[in-house]
């Protein structure tokens, strides 16, 4: 018969007997267990590209606060070449020297001061719809800019971590408002049909 068998997985291995003078050989079948091992590759390489894609950073920590999984965000804040290459590491090993020794501060109180504006970023955006529709996209636009410059002169010359933390929340709330004001900008003066090319020439 001509008929296509089926492909399957082994593996072999041989067993000895009690003796040790001989052994046989053993095939077992793992063709379900390569499935499953494949099927969790590609959930893990899907999670992956969720975790890189959120523009705010994401890290998960064990018991020892060594990180275990971080997306590409963080990697590229803090300025390592991978995500990989942060794996097993602390905040200690990731944050930057000249900042901890001008503000004489520890590597945790740096990773707020990073996080600060992501989380400022983050709850605008509700109470920033509601402003761009009642007050109109250009004043908030330039209100934004006006707090977002304020902001980064305050943290360029911030003499405390104090200063710093407010000067860089103050920089995510002026910086927040600019894809929302943008976006009804750009649905008011172009026709509905360009509306996704203008926004991606925007970005």
């Amino acid at each position: 018969s001509n008929s296509q068998r089926p492909e399957a997985t082994v593996r072999i291995e041989a067993i000895p007997n009690e003796a040790g003078d001989e052994c046989r050989m053993v095939v077992i079948d793992i063709t379900s267990e390569r499935s499953a091992q494949q099927a969790l590759t590609l959930r893990e390489q899907y999670l992956r590209a969720i975790l890189d894609n959120f523009p705010f950073m994401v890290w998960l920590k064990d018991e020892q606060s060594q990180f275990i999984a971080v997306n590409a965000h963080l990697a590229s804040i803090f300025g390592w070449p991978s995500t990989e290459s942060l794996i097993g590491r602390n905040d200690f090993d990731i944050a930057a020297p000249d900042l901890a020794a001008a503000f004489q501060t520890s590597a945790a109180s740096l990773g707020v001061l990073a996080a600060t504006y992501f989380y400022v970023y983050t709850l605008m955006q509700v109470p920033t719809g509601i402003l761009v529709d009642t007050l109109g996209p250009r004043r908030i636009l330039l209100l934004g800019g006006l707090i977002g410059g304020a902001g980064s002169f305050l943290f360029g010359f911030a003499p405390t971590l104090e200063w710093a933390l407010v000067g860089r929340t103050m920089i995510g709330l002026g910086v927040s408002v600019t894809f929302i004001a943008m976006l009804k900008l750009v649905a008011v003066w172009f026709e509905e049909s360009r509306f996704a090319t203008m926004v991606g020439i925007c970005m």
